[in-house]
């Protein structure tokens, strides 16, 4: 079963403020590619795992039921 993955406006301009200080400010414009790529399949991967993930043990956010999932090769994660 997949599960609709939904960026918020804040996750969105989080990752565009990651990915233009990897390119802009360090210069390295395949890190950032990298890492925009490995966003892009942790969304693909967390729309299959989705339910399987533990609730979060914070419980602001495990009020509202987030889940969390690291970044399949980078240290980022999603909520």
């Amino acid at each position: 079963m997949d599960y609709k993955v939904i960026l918020s406006d804040l996750a969105k301009r989080q990752l565009d403020d990651i990915l233009f200080y990897i390119y802009a400010t360090l210069d390295n414009e395949v890190a950032a590619a990298r890492v925009l790529e490995d966003a892009e399949n942790t969304v693909q991967k967390l729309a299959q795992v989705g339910g399987s993930l533990k609730i979060c043990e914070e419980p602001e956010l495990a009020e509202y039921g987030y889940r969390k999932m690291h970044f399949l090769s980078h240290r980022y994660l999603m909520l």
